[in-house]
């Protein structure tokens, strides 16, 4: 089989579900299972056990705990405190805001272990026109950084 003959039916499957409105995890997963049985050519039963299987990941049960944290803390001023914590303390410093930013992200992401949490918190604490626009983009540069910070780094084992 071609690329084109794989990629064109799980084209015409998520594009048609997703104009007659079902949600995008339900195309996807149709999509899957269109793959895992015409393409791979594994059983109902054999899709079915795997999917069940990959869902019992315990590691899967933080990822919804860590975005709701995540959540609470952007609800509250932490993230605004937070990082006005942090640029006082090192306003005197050359350069300090943009290290600040950095520092201030890297302990919501030891807080909340979620980067789009840590991006969407300080997005709407560094809104304001007192900040420059160097400390946004330090603030969003330095999104990608809660993800390694300690509660969710996960070092690979030997």
């Amino acid at each position: 089989m071609t690329m084109l003959e794989i990629l064109l039916p799980v084209l015409i499957i998520l594009i048609g579900l997703s104009l007659l409105k079902c949600p995008i995890y339900i195309s996807i997963l149709c999509s899957a299972i269109y793959l895992q049985i015409f393409v791979n050519h594994m059983s109902l039963t054999n899709v079915f056990t795997g999917f069940f299987e990959a869902m019992t990941k315990n590691a899967l049960l933080a990822v919804p705990f860590f975005m709701v944290a995540g959540s609470l803390i952007a609800a509250s001023s932490l993230g605004t405190r937070l990082i006005n914590v942090c640029i006082e303390t090192l306003k005197s410093i050359r350069g300090g805001l943009p290290i600040a930013c950095v520092i201030a992200n890297a302990i919501f992401g030891a807080i909340s272990g979620s980067g789009p949490a840590a991006t969407a918190t300080f997005a709407r604490s560094s809104t304001s026109p007192s900040r420059s626009a160097m400390a946004r983009a330090c603030l969003w540069a330095s999104s990608p950084l809660p993800p390694a910070c300690p509660p969710s780094f996960r070092p690979a084992s030997p």
